[in-house]
């Protein structure tokens, strides 16, 4: 798999999770189930990668979680790659 110009190069050092049991339509706030390396985890939603960072699909709020600038409707699949710090 090869994500962002090689981002995922080393695919043995990024760790996949199914986050989607969190989407329920009403939070825009969502928790990974370990702490990762800041700027170190990409997301998906529905399959389609999501660009973080201000003005962007989401931002960092912690080292475990990341908020949307939208709230993903309950049927959406939200899945994350991390690097775990």
């Amino acid at each position: 798999m090869d994500v962002k110009g090689g981002r995922l190069s080393d695919p043995s050092s990024w760790i996949p999770y199914d986050l989607t049991s969190q989407v329920d339509g009403i939070v825009d706030t969502f928790t990974t189930p370990v702490a990762y390396t800041a700027t170190k985890i990409l997301v998906f939603l529905n399959g389609i990668e999501r660009i973080g960072g201000v003005g962007k699909s989401y931002i960092e709020l912690s080292d475990t979680q990341f908020q949307f600038s939208y709230v993903p409707e309950d049927w959406e699949k939200l899945e994350v790659w991390l690097i775990k710090k």
